[in-house]
């Protein structure tokens, strides 16, 4: 049972049914971040007149041997509807994968100094980021070194492996970064969370207070969120296989693809009946902005609570 950061390319191994992905596929969460970047207002503006506008240019930055990274960015890729520049980075020197004509970074200072440059070139760029958190980190902390890209604001749109460093507060003082990444459940205190959801983090605070000394980050990670209710899933396949002391062979696979295993989750309504291999029917996705104050839904996606679907939801929801 797949949880986060895991590629679509998984599902396509002929006639096994091995992998199921729990949270929406890297081709839907792809779309609904292309549309999010061309038609909310999220880049600032050049000039004195200011404010902010939605982004006519991305600036990909992937690492082509991770299939996630490369998947993930592939599909923003087609999704996007505006120009578009591939920057290829990998510490590790590792570029299989790459295509021919991408530039190619191993220093995130030398990745720093191209993406402004090319932000300096297009005023209305957002970088879009699927790459891993550790090179994130490398890369924010070598922009800080250079004195980031002068006096603008720098907008970046990646994949939920960004929680992994942006709830740590990490990047809270970085004035010039407005980070936008997708997550799996929505803040406790966002009034559109459902019961459930809120009852997981009370029961994940009281947890934390008895094991953990101070401020805990990851109270609002979706990844704990996720984990608990595919183990859910998993724990209702077996009650359905299990039947007069023993589960028949490929029982459990057969109760995933039925539409029998529905429940109200910590991230949202859960119910299978979308085919083999296949995540919950409109599983929840947020777009989060990521602020001194912790993590804030700018968009919301998907089955939150019961009844909701993508296309109820308008823009961007429905690409």
């Amino acid at each position: 049972m797949g949880t986060t950061a895991t590629a679509d390319e998984m599902i396509h191994n002929g006639d096994y049914r091995t992998y199921w992905p729990f949270t929406p596929l890297n081709k839907t969460e792809a779309g609904i971040e292309a549309d999010f970047a061309r038609t909310f207002p999220i880049v600032p503006r050049p000039g004195p007149a200011g404010g902010c506008a939605p982004a006519d240019h991305a600036i990909v930055i992937q690492t082509p041997a991770d299939l996630y990274s490369r998947g993930l960015a592939g599909r923003f890729r087609d999704s996007f509807e505006g120009e578009i520049d591939v920057l290829d980075y990998a510490q590790d020197g590792d570029f299989s994968g790459a295509g021919a004509d991408d530039l190619r970074f191993d220093s995130a200072e030398n990745l720093a100094d191209e993406v402004c440059r090319r932000l300096r070139e297009s005023p209305g760029s957002l970088v879009y980021w699927s790459a891993r958190a550790r090179e994130f980190t490398a890369f924010i902390n070598a922009m800080d070194h250079k004195g980031t890209c002068g006096d603008r604001d720098v907008t970046v749109l990646g994949g939920n492996d960004l929680t992994n460093v942006a709830q740590t507060g990490a990047f809270n003082d970085k004035h010039w970064l407005r980070l936008y990444f997708s997550g799996h459940r929505l803040p406790d205190t966002d009034p559109r969370a459902g019961t459930k959801t809120r009852d997981f983090a009370d029961a994940y605070d009281r947890f934390v207070r008895t094991t953990t000394r101070g401020t805990d980050p990851w109270r609002q990670d979706g990844h704990a969120a996720v984990a608990y209710d595919a183990l859910h899933v998993l724990s209702l396949a077996t009650d359905l296989a299990y039947r007069d002391e023993h589960a028949a062979p490929g029982a459990v696979l057969t109760a995933l693809g039925s539409d029998s295993i529905r429940f109200d989750g910590a991230t949202g309504y859960v119910s299978y009946h979308q085919g083999v291999n296949q995540p919950p029917a409109d599983k929840t996705l947020v777009l989060l902005r990521q602020t001194a104050e912790g993590p804030v839904a700018v968009v919301a996606c998907g089955a939150y609570r019961q009844g909701r679907t993508y296309a109820a939801h308008g823009e961007p929801c429905t690409a």
